[in-house]
């Protein structure tokens, strides 16, 4: 008797170890595959071609992580919000520039402004700011096409593939952005194509 109660015993120790791990499993597997998780994508060769890259992948995670009830409060919100939330100083430096010319013109603001090719991404950073259904709509544009670190991989691949066809960076560029936002609607792939396209990542600095 006792040693069946002692078998007993171990296989429900066992079941019980076995159900266990495979929960501590799942959640695991779950926080590395996490659409939160804002480990950036890494290119060497990229990076020397774009010196605004790992910026603008910095900017699209804020963007995908910013909370609509902070977007509704309006532009001072959101550059408070950007600022406590972004990890690269220069970037909020960038953006706050532009801000300050933002607040100063009447005139429509663009990233190939004063502020030069340098700063286009927080100068695009800045002007969604003060455009808030722009933001929300860029923002359902990256959850749509499987979060940042989804569509960033994707749109290295192809610019990787495009720019063996191509001679300018720029059409390489802009094709594999719209290659990786291909499955969104229109109107989504626009807005991605608008901030993540070639004007934000460098600007007039390449050909």
């Amino acid at each position: 008797m006792k040693f069946v109660l002692k078998y007993r015993s171990k296989i429900i120790l066992a079941v019980v170890s076995v159900f266990l791990f495979s929960i501590l499993g799942t959640t695991a597997a779950e926080a590395a595959e996490s659409p939160n998780n804002q480990s950036l994508v890494r290119d060497t060769n990229l990076e020397k071609e774009f010196s605004s890259l790992l910026s603008s992948q910095k900017a699209l995670y804020a963007i995908e992580n910013i909370p609509d009830s902070v977007v509704n409060q309006g532009s001072d919100a959101i550059l408070d919000w950007f600022r406590n939330n972004i990890d690269d100083q220069s970037l909020i430096n960038d953006m706050n520039a532009a801000a300050t010319e933002l607040h100063q013109s009447d005139k429509p603001f663009k990233t190939q402004g004063v502020l030069g090719c340098i700063s286009a991404v927080g100068t695009a950073l800045a002007s969604l700011a003060f455009a808030p259904a722009k933001l929300l709509k860029i923002k359902k544009a990256i959850k749509a096409l499987g979060g940042v670190k989804t569509f960033v991989t994707k749109t290295y691949q192809y610019y990787n593939y495009y720019k063996k066809k191509y001679r300018s960076k720029k059409t390489a560029w802009n094709k594999a952005v719209s290659k990786a936002a291909s499955k969104a609607s229109p109107e989504i792939k626009e807005a991605i194509m608008d901030f993540f396209g070639i004007t934000a990542i460098v600007s007039a600095c390449i050909e």
